[in-house]
């Protein structure tokens, strides 16, 4: 890991310098006003954790000549000056324990240390400590040592050092020490940024995912198939679609609004995360589901009875359980499998479809009024809100605020309640490809369905008039929204913070 004060390293192996490594001729520690070192520039300075500040160290060691300073991490420094260390924060036992029958001084002697921690694949330091458990007949509890990286701090606002500074584990630091080469510093090394692509593969395909979605939300909402213009009007006149009016716009953004603020200030994630489901399993019964049977011919035909809901067809009963079956599985593994986004997904584009086969835009004057209300409705949560939670509320109700508990804990246990913080499922969701970061790249539903009842009002139009595809509204209406979905992206990738896409699109 890397320190939050100094420079960063070269931003690729292609640049960075061959530097030979190197340790103070004097302490390995490095906390003297002047360390003597063989070389007088262009070199990596290995020093040990402790006895004085990440700071102080780096600081010393680029005043000595270095061009960068790594800083190993021991045992000795984890006790920090105590006998023994606490459990959960310094080490854990599960990963590996044993008993002393002597305890040797001082507390981090190698001779405090036993085979069982080095041998445990689960222990990552591969070195034990000792406890504040003992028995007259075993001895003295040993466990394995936590040792995760650091994010190495500043004791001032205003640091001096211009040299990249590096964490090292304990781990790392002993096979480095164990290298003989290394002990005749003869070890040259290069120290350079991890890859991250500028623009991510995941941004590109959710981009795409997005602009499909919306096209083909439109095009089918239309149920129509193009030139008949009687059959285009009988389903303008389909009593199962709701025409928006201007009272129903004012009142979708005023209801999307209070939402979003009663999401702010309570945890209902999980109630949505319910409700959500439901209404996922019927989208996807009636978008996919239902069609699919219905296209192998499965029980073709055949009318069963069911309580509550009378005589239903055996396919479409089937499918039903079938699509909520789906939801369950999904609500089950959203938070361990890393491949729960692929049904996320799925019922994401299937609400998208009912949602523009249930809405539709009578006349441009409604488009123009609802687009322009959501254009400020984004503009406000996401940026002006700050102003008035301290947080942009958009964003933390979108992403789930974050973790509100210690990054540490975290990284040793991420397991741990409130470790998980599960966004909101109203989105589509693919993980970034390529690079080191983890994480996801999203797209809000909201920003599929509002600019899509644009495009099939242009579907329709084109259909109406029998205005050819390529020729129409609606395949520049659908330039116009990739266009400004990709300008929203790019202004992610640009800033590096959370955009709202109506921004760009409307």
């Amino acid at each position: 890991s890397m320190a939050s004060f100094g420079s960063n390293p070269a931003e690729d192996q292609e640049t960075a310098d061959w530097l030979q490594l190197l340790t103070p001729i004097t302490s390995i520690k490095g906390c003297e006003d002047e360390i003597t070192v063989q070389n007088e520039s262009g070199f990596i300075l290995v020093l040990e954790r402790g006895d004085c500040s990440f700071e102080q160290k780096s600081k010393a060691g680029e005043n000595a000549g270095a061009s960068a300073v790594i800083i190993v991490n021991n045992i000795e420094s984890v006790y920090a000056e105590r006998y023994y260390g606490d459990d959960k924060v310094d080490y854990e036992c599960e990963n590996g324990s044993d008993w002393l029958d002597i305890v040797k001084s001082p507390p981090w002697s190698d001779e405090n240390d036993t085979k069982v921690c080095s041998s445990d694949s689960k222990c990552q330091s591969e070195v034990c400590m000792l406890t504040n458990t003992t028995y007259p007949s075993l001895g003295t509890k040993v466990c394995c040592a936590w040792d995760i990286f650091l994010t190495m701090g500043g004791t001032s606002n205003s640091s001096t050092v211009t040299i990249p500074s590096l964490f090292m584990s304990m781990k790392e630091g002993k096979e480095l020490f164990g290298n003989p080469d290394f002990l005749k510093q003869e070890v040259k090394g290069k120290i350079y940024l991890r890859y991250e692509p500028l623009i991510n593969v995941s941004s590109i395909l959710i981009w795409l995912l997005g602009v499909v979605t919306a096209m083909t939300s439109s095009h089918l909402s239309t149920k129509s198939n193009g030139t008949n213009s009687k059959r285009a009007e009988e389903a303008e006149s389909d009593d199962q679609t709701i025409d928006l009016t201007m009272a129903h716009t004012l009142g979708f953004i005023l209801f999307a609004s209070t939402t979003l603020i009663v999401l702010f200030f309570f945890d209902l994630n999980k109630l949505v995360t319910i409700l959500y489901c439901v209404s996922a399993g019927t989208a996807t019964a009636t978008v996919l589901a239902i069609p699919i049977l219905r296209y192998l011919r499965f029980a073709e035909g055949k009318i069963v009875s069911i309580f509550l809901f009378g005589p239903v067809l055996l396919s479409d009963a089937v499918a039903v359980v079938v699509s909520y079956s789906l939801t369950v599985y999904w609500l089950l593994i959203r938070d361990v499998s890393v491949y729960d986004f692929i049904l996320q997904d799925v019922f994401g584009c299937c609400l998208c479809v009912v949602f523009l086969s249930s809405l539709r835009l009578p006349s441009l004057k409604v488009a123009a009024a609802l687009l322009s209300m959501a254009f400020f409705y984004d503009i406000f949560w996401v940026f002006i809100s700050p102003l008035l939670f301290s947080d942009s509320v958009m964003v933390v109700v979108a992403t789930g605020g974050g973790s509100t508990v210690d990054p540490e804990i975290c990284e040793k246990y991420p397991k741990t309640d409130g470790c998980i913080v599960s966004s909101l499922p109203m989105l589509l969701k693919l993980p970034r490809i390529g690079g080191y970061q983890q994480g996801s790249v999203m797209l809000g539903l909201g920003d599929i369905v509002l600019p899509g009842l644009l495009i099939s009002f242009c579907c329709r139009y084109d259909q109406l008039l029998r205005i050819p595809s390529r020729k129409g509204y609606f395949l520049l209406v659908s330039i116009g929204y990739a266009v400004g979905l990709m300008l929203a992206n790019l202004a992610v990738i640009v800033s590096n913070l959370g955009q709202p896409a109506l921004l760009y699109i409307v």
